[in-house]
């Protein structure tokens, strides 16, 4: 799987379930609290793997070859602003 077709995914599901999780559970308020923490969380982490020498991949001649490591510190840093983002639209559209 492409990571094109992976980072597709998570974007129209997250205003569902931050509106559920605001709705049953937090209220408006705590929602976009508590979700505009996990947005900021995944910016500090996916700055630091651009800039922390472990997290970024070795390049040669024939292209970049990140670890394991490297590549789920860039894809968790993206799903967490993913998931903030989306997940506060529900309770900011509403206001």
């Amino acid at each position: 799987m492409q990571p094109r077709e992976i980072m597709s995914q998570p974007g129209p599901e997250t205003p569902l379930i931050g509106a559920f999780i605001a709705d049953a559970y937090l209220g408006r308020y705590w929602a976009i609290a508590i979700f505009s923490i996990i947005y900021a969380i995944g910016m500090i982490l996916l700055t630091l793997s651009a800039y922390v020498h472990g997290l970024t991949p070795s390049c040669d001649a024939n292209g970049c070859h990140p670890t394991s490591a490297q590549t789920a510190a860039s894809f968790v840093p993206l799903y967490s602003i993913a998931l903030g983002a989306g997940a506060i639209k529900p309770c900011v559209s509403l206001s």
